[in-house]
């Protein structure tokens, strides 16, 4: 009589453990799946938006190198040409002066009063 009892009574507690441990699976899982496909939908979305990130990264470092690259050939042409003109005018600019302070500048001749 003993045996059977504590039989039942360890089919009983396994039943219950088992029942106990399904309402808890299901109760997770009920609250759960909810959370864990909004967490999926965020990390979609931001893995999205990093390749949107990275692609518009790759084409502003594509448009800067673009323009080092036509301001680079643009200053090797045209460096030369600006410091030409630069020495050009700056040797006008020193004959107009020299000839203006010639211009203006007292007779060196000695007026002997008479």
């Amino acid at each position: 009589m003993t045996s059977v009892l504590q039989t039942l009574v360890v089919v009983s507690v396994t039943v219950g453990a088992w029942r106990t441990y399904h309402t808890v699976a299901q109760t997770l899982d009920g609250k759960l799946t909810p959370l864990l496909l909004r967490l999926e939908g965020v990390l979609i979305n931001l893995e999205h938006t990093s390749a949107v990130v990275r692609t518009r990264t790759d084409d502003v470092s594509r448009a800067i190198n673009s323009v080092q690259g036509a301001a680079g050939r643009l200053g090797a042409v045209m460096w030369p040409r600006a410091a030409m003109v630069a020495g050009v005018a700056g040797g006008v600019l020193g004959l107009v002066k020299r000839w203006r302070t010639a211009r203006r500048a007292p007779p060196t001749g000695t007026v002997v009063a008479g």
